[in-house]
Protein backbone atom coordinates (compact mmCIF):
# COMPACT_ATOMS: atom_id res chain seq x y z
CA UNK A 1 0.00 0.00 0.00
CA UNK A 2 1.15 3.42 -0.89
CA UNK A 3 2.00 5.47 2.19
CA UNK A 4 -0.94 8.22 1.05
CA UNK A 5 -3.25 5.52 1.81
CA UNK A 6 -2.80 6.21 5.73
CA UNK A 7 -2.89 9.72 5.17
CA UNK A 8 0.71 10.12 4.41
CA UNK A 9 0.85 12.58 1.49
CA UNK A 10 3.96 14.38 2.08
CA UNK A 11 6.23 10.78 1.53
CA UNK A 12 7.08 8.89 -0.43
CA UNK A 13 7.09 4.60 -0.60
CA UNK A 14 4.81 1.67 -0.60
CA UNK A 15 4.38 -0.72 2.08
CA UNK A 16 4.70 -4.23 1.19
CA UNK A 17 2.82 -5.81 3.88
CA UNK A 18 0.75 -4.25 7.04
CA UNK A 19 -0.58 -5.70 9.58
CA UNK A 20 -3.88 -3.72 11.35
CA UNK A 21 -6.09 -4.24 14.53
CA UNK A 22 -9.36 -3.19 15.47
CA UNK A 23 -8.91 -0.72 18.40
CA UNK A 24 -11.90 -0.64 20.96
CA UNK A 25 -13.91 1.48 18.75
CA UNK A 26 -14.07 -0.98 15.85
CA UNK A 27 -11.74 1.49 14.00
CA UNK A 28 -8.82 -0.13 12.11
CA UNK A 29 -4.90 0.79 13.28
CA UNK A 30 -1.73 -0.44 11.81
CA UNK A 31 -0.09 -2.39 14.23
CA UNK A 32 3.38 -3.11 12.02
CA UNK A 33 4.68 -3.55 8.91
CA UNK A 34 6.49 -6.16 6.70
CA UNK A 35 9.05 -4.82 4.43
CA UNK A 36 10.13 -7.43 1.86
CA UNK A 37 13.22 -7.36 0.19
CA UNK A 38 15.49 -9.51 -2.33
CA UNK A 39 17.39 -12.52 -1.13
CA UNK A 40 20.79 -10.92 -1.73
CA UNK A 41 19.77 -8.11 0.63
CA UNK A 42 20.43 -8.68 4.49
CA UNK A 43 17.91 -7.79 6.87
CA UNK A 44 20.52 -6.43 8.68
CA UNK A 45 21.15 -3.34 6.84
CA UNK A 46 21.01 0.30 8.01
CA UNK A 47 19.30 1.32 5.51
CA UNK A 48 16.80 -1.31 5.44
CA UNK A 49 16.28 -0.79 8.98
CA UNK A 50 16.11 2.74 8.71
CA UNK A 51 13.56 2.28 5.74
CA UNK A 52 11.15 0.17 7.69
CA UNK A 53 11.41 2.54 10.96
CA UNK A 54 10.36 5.15 8.65
CA UNK A 55 7.32 3.31 7.61
CA UNK A 56 6.06 2.32 10.81
CA UNK A 57 6.72 5.98 12.21
CA UNK A 58 4.80 7.45 9.08
CA UNK A 59 1.53 5.24 10.05
CA UNK A 60 1.90 4.81 13.79
CA UNK A 61 2.82 1.10 13.94
CA UNK A 62 4.59 -0.08 16.90
CA UNK A 63 6.10 -3.08 15.25
CA UNK A 64 8.09 -3.46 11.89
CA UNK A 65 9.71 -6.74 10.67
CA UNK A 66 11.93 -7.16 7.40
CA UNK A 67 12.76 -10.23 5.47
CA UNK A 68 14.75 -11.50 2.26
CA UNK A 69 12.62 -14.91 2.24
CA UNK A 70 15.51 -16.73 4.68
CA UNK A 71 16.10 -14.27 7.41
CA UNK A 72 13.43 -12.61 8.92
CA UNK A 73 14.09 -9.86 12.21
CA UNK A 74 11.11 -8.01 14.09
CA UNK A 75 11.83 -4.93 15.75
CA UNK A 76 9.61 -2.52 18.05
CA UNK A 77 9.15 0.82 17.15
CA UNK A 78 10.57 3.33 19.59
CA UNK A 79 10.07 6.89 18.85
CA UNK A 80 12.41 8.21 21.30
CA UNK A 81 15.04 6.19 19.50
CA UNK A 82 14.49 6.91 15.94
Amino acid sequence: EHLVHYGVKDKNGRIDISIKFLDVDGNERPLAIIECKEERIPVIAQQVKDQAANYAHYIGAKYFIITNGIEMDYYHYNEKEH
